[in-house]
């Protein structure tokens, strides 16, 4: 600890940090009655210990003090019983020098880059928005009443003054903790703008340097998003698409182009069309209209993109693409499978009585194969209850009934007291997600009920 001519007193002392071993120190201001926050001299791998401080004639503080390299290696250590084990990056203190630092107490107030945001929805003329500056005091002494100022537009150029606001009382050196806020409602007209938080504006005190005292953040500007409304294939292949975009930022845009595009193709677009002229909060919607064959039977997968042109400086890209999934259904002989589906497993797109048949001998027809997701020309893999056990523990009570699941599938539960013709059967769980391999459920009820129960699992 040392006293200075001042009448501060800095404090300083050797304390590990994720750099390492570093000088931190304190300093007490005796105008304000109060200590700084702990701050570092140095932040890198090198240890500095046994402190020597002394002031020059121009009131800086000069402190001696050993710096010690530190060498990473690695340490290989023997085994008890034999063998040996290598360890990597282990420090070790290596050449001590004796250096000497100078520094000079100072003042000095910030707003460093990221402490000043703007928080908002779309940013328009009428909607309230807030500012918040985070103050900070990077100097060595408390400052009395720090104020920040808000501006729309440079100061430096005319900007108008939306607030200024005050830290009351002192804020301590090294203090980062004055967050100051305030509520502006954006005003006409609608268009880009830059707003400009400045701390100290009117240099109430000295500061060892301005360059850190002022940040600026841009809103507005135009900003286009886009979705899908609608997607409607036709047998034959062809497609129209409604597409709806926005343009929820200002000033207005004009002459943007929107494409539509099979998704990651990022090539030539399968269609284009002009957006209409869209003024701040206006929306229109394109429409495309794809030609025969264009849209595949089963699913495919597109991507809509807003201004393939690059005309606009976007102020938020994220919005500006959307992607959706079509899928075609043709049933030729309107059996309830897909034309995709039979061709695949062999039967005929034209004949409905397939439908009915069992191609594996399974007791699943081929359409009940289809709805379940099992392998029509396979004898084992149909829709069946694999175990059926009751519990009884310290998490639950009831039946637990498993059967194998097939992915993108909802089952049902159904359960009777009889099997008199198949009737007495009704649903006690619905709307169950497939968790392939294996689904599992536990009849909670059944422990409360008397038996006997028979159960059903159906696809939904």
């Amino acid at each position: 600890m040392t006293y200075g001519p001042q009448g501060n007193i800095v404090l300083l002392w050797q304390e590990m940090t994720t750099n390492g071993s570093d000088a931190h120190y304190s300093v007490y201001d005796p105008n304000s009655g109060t200590w700084s926050k702990d701050a570092t001299f140095f932040t890198d791998s090198a240890l500095e210990r046994s402190f020597a401080p002394v002031w020059d004639s121009s009131g800086q503080l000069n402190f001696a003090y050993n710096r010690v390299e530190i060498i990473v290696t690695n340490e290989t250590i023997e085994l008890e019983g034999g063998g040996s084990v290598t360890i990597s990056n282990v420090p070790q203190q290596g050449r001590v020098d004796v250096a000497v630092a100078i520094r000079r107490l100072i003042t000095d107030v910030a707003i460093l880059p990221g402490d000043f945001t703007v928080e908002g929805v779309n940013y328009l003329p009428g909607d309230v928005l807030k500012l918040s500056a985070t103050l900070k005091n990077v100097g060595d002494v408390a400052v009395s009443n720090a104020s920040v100022s808000f501006y729309d537009g440079n100061p430096a150029f005319s900007g108008t003054l939306i607030t200024n606001l005050v830290w009351p009382g002192w804020l301590e050196g090294s203090a980062t903790n004055a967050v100051l806020s305030t509520l502006w409602v954006v005003p006409e007209p609608a268009t880009n703008r830059t707003l400009y938080a400045v701390a100290n504006p009117t240099q109430e005190f000295t500061e060892f340097s301005r360059n850190n005292n002022t940040q600026a953040v841009n809103i507005c500007g135009a900003d286009l998003s886009v979705s899908m409304v609608a997607a409607i294939p036709e047998t034959n292949g062809s497609m129209r698409v409604i597409a709806q975009v926005q343009n929820i930022g200002a000033p207005g845009v004009t002459n943007t182009i929107l494409a539509l595009r099979r998704e990651r193709d990022f090539g030539v677009p399968l269609a284009t069309a002009e957006v209409p002229p869209l003024e701040p909060g206006l929306l229109a919607q394109v429409v495309f209209d794809l030609p025969v064959g264009m849209q595949p039977e089963g699913e495919a997968f597109y991507t809509l993109n807003t201004d393939e042109n690059g005309v606009l400086d976007d102020v938020e890209s994220n919005n500006n693409t959307a992607s959706f999934a079509v899928n075609l259904w043709l049933d030729n002989d309107a059996d309830g499978m897909p034309n995709s589906y039979e061709i695949a497993n062999g039967f005929d797109s034209d004949n409905p009585n397939d439908a009915l048949d069992d191609a594996d001998k399974d007791g699943m027809n081929n359409y009940a194969e289809w709805r379940a997701g099992t392998d029509p020309h396979d004898e084992h893999s149909y829709l069946m209850v694999e175990s059926l056990a009751s519990i009884a523990d310290s998490v639950s009570e009831g039946i637990r009934l498993t059967w194998g699941s097939v992915s993108n599938r909802f089952y049902r539960i159904k359960r009777a007291s009889n099997l008199v013709n198949g009737r007495g059967f009704s649903p006690i769980a619905t709307h169950i997600l497939a968790t392939p391999p294996v689904n599992t459920y536990i009849d909670t009820s059944a422990s409360t009920n008397t038996g006997p129960f028979f159960y059903a699992i159906e696809v939904e």
